[in-house]
This record gives C-alpha cells, sequence and structure tokens, in this order.
C-alpha cells in the first residue's frame, strides 16, 4: 500500500517490540503492516531504543523478606 504513512504510535510500539526481542516478521504480523515497513522503521531509528519491560525484577525480589514485612505488619503469627 505505496503512500500510507504509520502513525507514531506504530512506529514507537516497532521500536518497542524490536526492543523487547521480537523478530521483524513477528512484529510486522503483530501490527498488520509489512516486513518492509518494519525494517525501514528500524533502520531509520537513530535514537536510543526504549528499555525493553522486563519481567525479571519480579525474580529478583526477595519474597521471603517481602512476606516476613507484610506478616509483620498485620500481625500475624507464622
Amino acid at each position: 500500500m505505496a503512500g500510507r504513512r504509520l502513525v507514531m504510535s506504530k512506529k514507537t510500539e516497532i521500536i518497542r517490540l524490536s526492543g523487547l526481542g521480537m523478530k521483524d516478521r513477528a512484529i510486522a504480523r503483530a501490527l498488520k503492516c509489512s516486513r518492509k515497513t518494519v525494517k525501514k522503521y528500524l533502520e531509520s531509528e537513530n535514537t536510543i531504543n526504549p528499555p525493553a519491560i522486563s519481567s525479571l525484577w519480579i525474580i529478583e525480589l526477595g519474597w521471603d523478606d517481602i512476606h516476613r514485612e507484610y506478616i509483620n505488619e498485620i500481625g500475624a503469627v507464622i
């Protein structure tokens, strides 16, 4: 579809999904645009990519300490 323009949110979404490690084909499928479009925006991106949102912080939390603090706050005995 020559001449169609992507809205800015779609451009940022392409960059975000790439930052999360998605392949160009998967990004194109998810956003319903061509792989050529995805490639064009990723190649032309000269700014720093937004950080990928990682769920590793959940694993890195000390859940035992959090649970102990919660129990102390409500005054329960374990």
